[in-house]
Order: C-alpha cells, then structure tokens, then sequence
C-alpha cells in the first residue's frame, strides 16, 4: 500500500516562535503548528525572522507533521528596529489598516512616533487613523489638541477610552472584517483596548502599568500573534513599538507621505526644496500662516533628518 500524498495548501500565520509557527488554513479550519524548512530562512532579506503574523504561507502536510515550504508576496509590512542596532522585526504583514494609537497622558503624548506611522502606512498604501487613548487620564484640552494636529493634516481620528468604553463602536466598525494592527508606544493602553474590544477572546492578552521612574510603558505583549476579531477580521497583537522602520523610503520621498505637505510639493522657490532649510519654501510659508500646523512641520523635519541619518548609517556598514 502506497502512502499517500503531502497535502499543500495555502494558510495564514498566526504567531512566530523559535521553532516555527502556528497557522490556520486559508480555507478554514482550525490552528496547526508548522516547521519552517531551511530555504525559507535564506529569503528572509536581512530581518530577524523570515515570518510574521499575518503572513499567507504555502504548507505542506504529510500527516501529524506540516513545514512552512514558502512565503507568499506581502502587500505590507510593519517592522520595528532592533535596540541593539541587529536586523528589523517584522511585526505584521499583509494587513489593511493601521490603527497609531497616541496615549493622551500616561505616557506623554508623542506625536513624532506616530507621524513616523502614519507615513510607513502612507507608503505602502494602507489606509490609517489615530486612535488617541487614555482620555480619561488628559486635560480635555490636551485631548481636543492632539484630536486638531490630525484632523487638520487630513488623517482620521477617533478618541477611546477602554474604562468607559467610549468610542469603542466607531473603532469596532473601522476594524470589522479587516487586518488591522495597532501600533503605539509601550503603555499606550493597547492591551487593555484590545481586551474592551475582543470581548470573550481578550482575557488572554495581558495589561499592565506604567513605569513611574521612566514615564515609559512596560511590554505587556511579548510576541506579535494573529487574534480573530469578533464578527470576521483579524488584529495584530505586537509589544510596544518605539522606533518604526520605513520599508524602502528615501528621504526625498518623505513629503509625499504627509497629506497636509503634499499639495506643497512643486510650489516652492526651488524644485527640489525639501520643506526644511531652503528659501521661499511654500510649506513653510503656509505653516507661518497657519495653514499647517507648525508642530506638524518641525515633526517632518525632524523625520527626514533621522532618515539621513539612518541612510548615512547604511552606507557605511556596507563598505
């Protein structure tokens, strides 16, 4: 009698570990543990994992036994850098929204990191908003301030409270039947939101406080996984993230990514003006008459000189 056949079929991954991933058939059905076969590795294009939740995945299933055989195309990926300076972590791939969850107190609201967000969305072509968190913990003039910087630069905002479930149904409908990922520093109250929104499946994901010496928020999720979201769609649960990379931008590309610069781009004295030193720039004009906001602009610039930096970086590790 002849055995029969590996099946291969297509799946999604649903959490990464050292010795391979769970996933769950693209068909349906329910979560299986696969190993990740050696060539998978060689492709991994210089991050720490060839995998990440949300990934879609060819499986071949011999039995009890299934291996990752290859990793289709994403349409997306959202990286976070290494602290020591190693490869990126992909934290999610292949999804269609971007939640930037801004705390409004607890920590202290850091606009920059989630301009940088809103910008890796834009270039990929991923529709994004700002979730501003913790309103219960701000001033209502820190709230209404943050709810202006994004609503004036063109990008959705909703505010949330998870205590009092405040905005949680206009959230809930945005995610409904999408992959979606929520991207913030560590103690942006991510856990807790995504607990108030999952209902019956959020008890799994840990909470946690605030380090009261460092004003920064502690990880509460320690590996990036897949949890279905209630009515069809999927979230990505990732650790806190304070440094995003941008996937094959250049510095010159930057303005193009923040909605309230575009329309500058070509107007200025000088066509290849880049919105930050030269004369007769019209972004920084209409910034000077209120048309940007200043804060937005200076959060631009201040984008484009890290990624000098970090291209000047490159360049040099690779002589």
């Amino acid at each position: 009698m002849t055995a029969p056949e590996p099946e291969r079929i297509e799946a999604l991954v649903r959490r990464v570990d050292a010795r391979g991933c769970e996933a769950v058939p693209a068909a349906g059905g329910g979560p299986f543990f696969c190993r990740v076969r050696g060539k998978v590795h060689r492709f991994s294009r210089g991050e720490r994992s060839p995998l990440a939740a949300g990934d879609r995945v060819l499986v071949v299933r011999d039995g009890a036994e299934a291996s990752v055989d290859r990793v289709l195309p994403r349409r997306s990926r959202f990286a976070r850098e290494s602290a020591s300076g190693g490869r990126p972590q992909v934290v999610a791939a292949n999804v269609d929204l971007v939640v930037a969850l801004l705390p409004a107190a607890e920590p202290e609201p850091s606009p920059r990191l989630t301009d940088r967000v809103l910008a890796s969305a834009a270039a990929q072509d991923v529709e994004a908003l700002v979730a501003i968190s913790k309103t219960d913990l701000a001033p209502a003039a820190v709230v209404e301030d943050l709810e202006g910087y994004y609503a004036k630069a063109g990008v959705p905002v909703v505010r949330v409270c998870a205590p009092r479930e405040d905005g949680l149904p206009a959230l809930a409908a945005r995610l409904h039947g999408r992959t979606s990922v929520f991207v913030g520093p560590s103690g942006a109250g991510k856990s807790t939101l995504l607990k108030a929104l999952l209902g019956p499946l959020g008890p799994e994901i840990a909470t946690g406080a605030v380090n009261a010496k460092t004003g920064r928020g502690r990880h509460t999720t320690t590996s990036c996984r897949l949890v279905p979201f209630p009515g069809g769609g999927w979230v990505v649960d990732t650790p806190g993230v304070r440094t995003l990379v941008l996937p094959g931008m250049r510095p010159a590309d930057l303005p193009m990514f923040f909605p309230d610069l575009a329309p500058f781009n070509g107007r200025c004295r000088f066509q290849d003006c880049t919105h930050r030193v030269e004369p007769g720039c019209a972004a920084a004009a209409a910034a000077s008459r209120g048309e940007v906001d200043p804060r937005r602009l200076d959060s631009y610039r201040a984008m484009f000189q890290t990624m000098l930096e970090e291209e000047e970086r490159r360049r040099r590790s690779r002589r």
